[in-house]
């Protein structure tokens, strides 16, 4: 998807719909580059937000497209409703347990990522 779905309700039609376990708002984007450049891909990801969980308002507008904290942007969402400050605090520990297992798994990998010839293969990139 290009965008996050914030409703435990549409989570629940997509899995129903495609039988998808989480929904992924970027790994498309690094797939079609290693499309266009021949690359081998394979994508490792974690789930920060269960198909349970409604994601605040300051959450769709937390992050950048670079993937940077928008911190006025969370704070004037927190100022317009403070109710949302216990969902925002509980996915923000989610996403830190998140990103620990996800840097863990990158280090299991080690540095070629699984893939014994990265070194050469990125020499090869036009």
């Amino acid at each position: 998807m290009d965008t996050p779905v914030m409703d435990p309700a549409a989570k629940r039609a997509l899995h129903l719909a495609t039988g998808a376990a989480a929904v992924d708002t970027e790994s498309h984007i690094a797939a079609a580059f290693a499309r266009s450049h021949e690359l081998p891909f394979a994508a490792f990801r974690v789930v920060a937000d269960s198909a349970r969980r409604r994601l605040p308002p300051a959450a769709s507008v937390a992050l950048t497209p670079e993937g940077k904290i928008k911190r006025a942007a969370v704070l004037a969402s927190l100022a317009r409703d403070p109710g949302q400050l216990p969902a925002l605090l509980r996915i923000a520990v989610d996403a830190r347990t998140a990103f620990r297992a996800l840097s863990r798994g990158r280090r299991l990998l080690g540095l070629g990522l699984a893939y014994p010839d990265l070194g050469e293969l990125l020499l090869d990139v036009p």
